[in-house]
């Protein structure tokens, strides 16, 4: 490398401004206009932010000089497909699973798949249990006043303080709650060419920062939030 992280920080805000700036060049005499895109460009901006604050290219918290190297090699090598799903997992409540989930006919059986959420705190709530799927992990966040019912039911163990604080398989438990999960993760899991490793984490395990460290909407450390971040292209733009 001959550029240094913050560069090619720097570099990846250019691009985006550059390229929403090219697509509105004709907008730019009316400094109060709304940062609108074509369709096919709308994400640019979520992506570039995604990017920064990967693995590959985050400063705040600086990761393993061979965990950047890996990830570095992900953005050069992996399919468009799977590497949006590293930047930007897929986040997904399943405490709602029975109530407010997507049902699709499986065969003979009925899938229910929750709706996605954005990557952000305000979608994460101490009373839930979330899947977050990054290609690679899938991640189960286990907020810690999820209900009794819950855990019971999914985790055959009576309160949250019985859970194990960090675990890597799911009990496979004779009631509709575990069925729909569990047939859910197995959805996941096909979805992809390649294995996927399953930790499963209490909000207070010492590892939860594998999880919170996806929530890419909200700021961090050293990055700007999502809405910054959009604000600052338009101030980019505007100039």
């Amino acid at each position: 490398m001959t550029s240094s992280i913050q560069e090619a920080r720097d570099a990846m805000s250019n691009v985006a401004c550059d390229i929403l700036k090219a697509c509105l060049s004709n907008n730019l005499s009316n400094r109060a206009f709304s940062l609108l895109v074509p369709y096919s460009l709308r994400l640019i901006p979520l992506y570039m932010l995604s990017m920064i604050k990967s693995t590959a290219f985050r400063v705040g918290g600086a990761p393993k000089v061979d965990d950047r190297a890996y990830h570095l090699d992900l953005c050069k090598t992996l399919p468009t497909q799977y590497l949006i799903q590293i930047l930007y997992p897929d986040l997904y409540p399943i405490h709602t699973i029975e109530d407010k989930s997507q049902i699709i006919q499986d065969g003979e059986d009925e899938l229910h798949i929750p709706q996605r959420v954005h990557l952000s705190y305000q979608n994460i709530d101490s009373h839930g249990a979330y899947i977050l799927d990054s290609s690679e992990h899938i991640y189960v966040y286990i907020g810690k006043a999820i209900s009794d019912h819950f855990v019971q039911n999914v985790f055959n163990v009576e309160t949250f303080s019985a859970l194990s604080f960090d675990s890597y398989s799911l009990p496979e438990l004779e009631n509709p709650l575990s069925m729909k999960i569990h047939n859910f993760l197995s959805y996941l899991i096909q979805s992809r060419p390649h294995g996927v490793a399953i930790h499963i984490m209490r909000e207070d395990s010492s590892n939860r920062h594998l999880f919170t460290r996806h929530l890419i909407d909200d700021k961090s450390e050293s990055t700007m939030s999502y809405v910054e971040f959009l604000r600052y292209i338009r101030e980019q733009i505007v100039k």
